[in-house]
């Protein structure tokens, strides 16, 4: 059951927490991430094979990235062939807000009211009330609060309060010192996807040594 709540959350949390902060950017990439999106909307198995190849390459322009796929075993349709661009676009995510902040020296980023946010790339849609993101060299936090929901495929994911932290090697304060991933949410949450689903009102998820804390009314379905 640990298993099943561990890549519960990843798949959800993990993908937005490290695309938060990729660079906007026209170029092209396919990842392993890329091959399930593109599996999941029913491209044949024979091109996903022929894909595998390209996985990890930056293509700075479309036509770079078309004349590879020329290139594949398999010839594509027009169907096809947008769809891997769809899925291979590197685009940040967007958001929006009624108020924004910001502070450059602490890497700090804070939107409140009716947050929304999408990423195509991953298929990906987030939603709270308040959203705040700290970047520093070594550390990464978001936390979110207010009717916080993520969508992604079948994932989805509702909760009062959001909190993520990712710590890496050398940075250390007074709270904690790297490496650490921990995620934790609150209020009442709910988590669902083909392999099941998780509800409580605690949960906190060590993503590095694969250990969950479930407190509280929970319920868990294989």
């Amino acid at each position: 059951m640990i298993r099943f709540r561990i890549s519960l959350l990843s798949l959800i949390f993990c993908c937005l927490t490290n695309f938060v902060w990729a660079q906007g950017s026209n170029a092209y990439e396919l990842s392993g991430n890329t091959l399930i999106h593109l599996r999941q909307v029913g491209l044949p198995l024979e091109i996903l094979r022929d894909l595998q190849s390209l996985i990890g390459i930056r293509f700075d322009a479309k036509e770079d990235l078309r004349a590879a796929l020329q290139k594949l075993p398999h010839s594509l349709t027009t169907e096809a062939l947008e769809q891997i661009e769809q899925f291979a676009e590197m685009r940040r995510l967007q958001l929006q807000a009624q108020e924004f902040s910001g502070d450059q020296k602490k890497g700090e980023l804070v939107f409140r009211g009716e947050v929304q946010g999408e990423l195509p790339r991953e298929q990906l849609r987030f939603s709270s009330e308040l959203l705040n993101l700290v970047r520093q060299e070594n550390y990464e936090k978001m936390r979110s609060e207010g009717s916080v929901e993520v969508e992604q495929w079948d994932r989805t994911l509702q909760a009062g309060f959001l909190f993520y932290e990712r710590v890496e090697e050398g940075f250390t304060n007074e709270d904690i010192r790297g490496p650490a991933q921990i995620l934790r949410f609150n209020e009442e949450f709910r988590a669902s996807a083909k392999q099941g689903k998780i509800s409580g009102n605690l949960m906190q998820a060590d993503l590095l040594r694969q250990q969950v804390l479930l407190q509280g009314r929970s319920e868990a379905e294989p």
